[in-house]
């Protein structure tokens, strides 16, 4: 990452659940969002 920093874990809790703006497909693409953000944050 650009800031040096590494991401070690993240956690994402309840997309969904009262806002129709915040459905299930928002949770999943924040979640695929961040996995791709940890791995490029720790390469091998």
């Amino acid at each position: 990452m650009a800031s040096g920093r590494n991401i070690v874990g993240f956690d994402l809790n309840e997309v969904g659940v009262s806002n129709d703006e915040w459905d299930e497909n928002v949770g999943a693409r924040c979640l695929f969002k961040l996995c791709n953000l940890m791995i490029a944050s720790n390469p091998a």
